[in-house]
């Protein structure tokens, strides 16, 4: 009844106004189908937030919830705008709307479809990686991993699993955790610089940070984390207080570099296209590129970019050097390098407060429920 209700008032406002304004040249029985269309899209609606509801009571606030969310807002913007440009409904009365197809929704019998958790593989299509957000991905643990790489022999494993930042870390998040820390933490994070990059650009990875700044800089990360910065959710996807973050092992860079990479034939050592996966000279023209602009590295639907080219990245995993000082290990290629070297140095050692603009780094995430 509420239903029929709900299509009586969308038709006969659309009707009076029609009425009203003939510059529209609107029929009654053209905005019967228009109310259809309306009821339908409403509908519509009312399901993706009862989704909403039912991935928020299932602590599935991570991808999920933010997926939905985003999915959500976006065509109730759409069907707002549409209804405000031809007089047929406000805001106030298309929330109500919904509210009431909601109510209608839950008192009918529920599928399974709408009982079951939406999988990261279904919700992870409405995530646009760009940089702009930290968006990650859970690897599986890895049993055993031996390959050769030129000079280099990996004998590797992963007995937990965790999850790695999707992009390496973007001058727009770095200084957004710059900002955040020291408007929280007075005093305690000054000597962090906000652009500390060679190259600008928002969406270009942060670079020319030594080993020691990234440890202060996740250091105030890892606070605003415990101390529920309420701006961390919407700058990384799947954030729950109390989250830690790190730099990734040599052991899961490889992983996620090499386990089921089509682009990359290990037994020659040979890219099957670099050029699709890489940014290196000459294309690059001599600075860092925007991340995510290439092509991904698969890991089943989870897709890492700029593994390959464009910088290289702080892992850490360490090494004792020859005059008893801790070396971290970098990992990858970056911007200066040329196709034929490409994949010569894929991991080396460099001193903790080594700044380079051909240096940055992505995230790992401890996960808290393997």
């Amino acid at each position: 009844m509420k239903y029929f209700f709900t299509l009586i008032y969308f038709f006969s406002t659309c009707c009076v106004f029609g009425s009203l304004s003939f510059a529209k040249s609107l029929t009654c029985r053209n905005l019967f189908v228009e109310t259809d269309e309306i009821a339908q899209s409403i509908r519509a609606l009312a399901e993706l937030r009862i989704r909403l509801d039912l991935a928020k009571s299932e602590n599935q606030l991570s991808i999920a919830y933010f997926a939905l969310d985003s999915e959500f807002h976006r065509k109730k913007q759409k069907l707002l705008k549409y209804g405000v440009e031809n007089s047929l409904f406000n805001k106030t009365e298309l929330l109500a709307s919904i509210r009431t197809e909601v109510e209608l929704l839950q008192s009918e019998t529920k599928d399974e479809s709408q009982e079951r958790k939406f999988t990261t593989e279904e919700l992870i299509q409405f995530i646009k990686v760009d940089g702009s957000q930290a968006v990650f991905h859970r690897v599986k643990p890895v049993a055993r991993m031996n390959f050769k790489l030129k000079q280099f022999s990996f004998d590797i494993s992963q007995e937990e699993p965790f999850e790695l930042m999707a992009t390496p870390v973007t001058q727009a998040v770095w200084r957004e955790i710059v900002v955040l820390a020291k408007e929280k933490f007075p005093n305690r994070y000054n000597h962090l610089k906000e652009s500390p990059s060679h190259f600008t650009g928002d969406l270009n990875p942060v670079e020319n940070v030594s080993k020691n700044e990234i440890n202060l800089w996740l250091s105030a990360l890892n606070s605003l984390s415990q101390n529920a910065e309420p701006h961390l959710h919407h700058l990384i996807v799947d954030h729950n207080d109390g989250d830690k973050y790190d730099l990734p092992s040599k052991q899961q860079w490889l992983i996620v570099a090499f386990e089921n990479q089509p682009l990359v034939d290990i037994r020659s050592d040979q890219p099957a296209d670099t050029k699709e996966i890489a940014w290196y000279q000459p294309q690059s023209v001599g600075r860092t590129q925007p991340v995510a602009t290439k092509s991904p590295t698969n890991i089943g639907p989870a897709k890492f970019y700029d593994m390959f080219g464009n910088v290289r990245q702080w892992l850490r995993t360490f090494r004792i050097a020859s005059n008893s000082d801790h070396e971290f290990l970098v990992s990858g290629f970056d911007y200066t390098s040329s196709k034929p070297a490409l994949f010569d140095n894929t991991i080396e050692a460099k001193s903790a407060i080594t700044k380079d603009s051909t240096i940055g780094f992505r995230l790992v995430r401890e996960v808290k429920n393997p």
